[in-house]
């Protein structure tokens, strides 16, 4: 479980897939399709409860989209 401070936990998880041999586009693919699965199972599905606890789908879906919408020609 994620805990408390779920922002910090989020980017280190980023952080991980992206140095971990995964591209800048399949993370942003990641998180996008985590917020359409949060979208259709809710707080309720077993998986989101392992990850997230009671955490509000609003909190963890706002910073999910926010990876899934970054635009940074940067880190391409």
């Amino acid at each position: 479980m994620l805990g408390t401070n779920i922002e910090s936990n989020l980017c280190n998880q980023s952080f991980r897939i992206l140095t971990s041999g995964h591209s800048y586009t399949e993370a942003k693919t990641l998180a996008s399709t985590a917020v359409s699965y949060i979208g259709s199972k809710g707080a309720s599905d077993s998986l989101y409860r392992a990850y997230f606890g009671a955490t509000a789908t609003s909190r963890v879906t706002s910073i999910l989209s926010a990876v899934a919408n970054e635009n940074s020609s940067s880190r391409t």
